[in-house]
């Protein structure tokens, strides 16, 4: 079986994006003025472990988020990158994105239009992409908590890697692969999610948000995202922070498993 060649593409865009992405943000405060709110955010996230010797492993996790804000609207950005390769080959590989717009309607509600991409090799999944519109409310706003709802409709898309049958997976793997595309209709489907924000102090914040995925056409496959953090800054630009991500799905591709869960520890660049 041929070895694959480690896609070091991967880590060189990241880089160029998050210089890219923070170059916009020091002109964006460049250009607030005193007294003012920012009309940009930015949050950039980095973990990386490398381990050579009797065996040789690379771990890295990249996650930003950028905002911008205006009276009424704001746009959101959020990619979420994690490799792990044993020995050059690769174990899993992760990719998530999103893009979402809010148009406020008063103090409390507003609309939401949302596009997302994923994929997770590790999970049998080539790639999902959804599109979906729909409403928020601020439940809490408070100088310290602010805790919000979502619900969106939209349609989704997927193709999936499915493991080959056990007597054919010899062959599979003399050729280098033990799996195969198979590609699923689009269908409609739903979003509920919540969000927990809490200043714990000045240079604290704990973040927690849960969300639902539903198909619509099938009501046995549902999924739950999970994200849980916590964040200390160390300076004005600089912080630390641990997260916690968990995925399941109740129907999972056929011969993966049904749960995965990430702990990161990373270093944090905010603008």
């Amino acid at each position: 079986m041929k070895k694959r060649k480690p896609k070091k593409i991967y880590l060189a865009v990241i880089p160029i994006c998050f210089v890219l992405f923070s170059a916009f943000s020091i002109k964006a405060e460049e250009k607030d003025n005193k007294g003012e709110e920012k009309k940009y955010f930015s949050s950039t996230s980095f973990s990386f472990l490398l381990i050579r010797g009797n065996s040789e492993d690379l771990t890295f996790s990249f996650d930003t988020d950028q905002s911008l804000n205006f009276k009424k609207d704001k746009l959101n950005l959020k990619i979420d990158v994690i490799l792990t390769r044993t020995n050059r080959q690769e174990k899993s590989e992760i990719y998530y994105s999103q893009l979402k717009y809010n148009r406020q309607m008063n103090s409390r509600a507003y609309l939401l239009g949302l596009m997302a991409f994923d994929r997770n090799k590790s999970a049998g999944i080539d790639f999902r992409l959804a599109f979906s519109v729909g409403a928020g409310y601020m439940i809490i706003q408070q100088k310290k908590m602010k805790i919000s709802s979502e619900l969106s409709l939209g349609w989704t898309r997927e193709q999936f890697r499915k493991l080959i049958s056990p007597e054919n997976i010899q062959e599979g793997i003399e050729k280098g692969d033990i799996s195969h595309e198979e590609k699923r209709p689009s269908y409609v489907s739903s979003i509920f999610s919540t969000r927990l924000m809490y200043d714990l102090s000045s240079s604290s914040q704990f973040i927690h948000q849960e969300s639902l995925f539903f198909n619509l056409r099938d009501l046995e496959d549902w999924r739950i995202y999970s994200s849980t953090s916590l964040s200390a800054s160390i300076s004005r630009y600089f912080a630390l922070k641990l997260s916690l991500r968990l995925i399941y799905d109740h129907q999972p591709v056929p011969g993966f498993k049904s749960t995965d869960i990430f702990l990161l520890n990373s270093l944090v660049i905010k603008f």
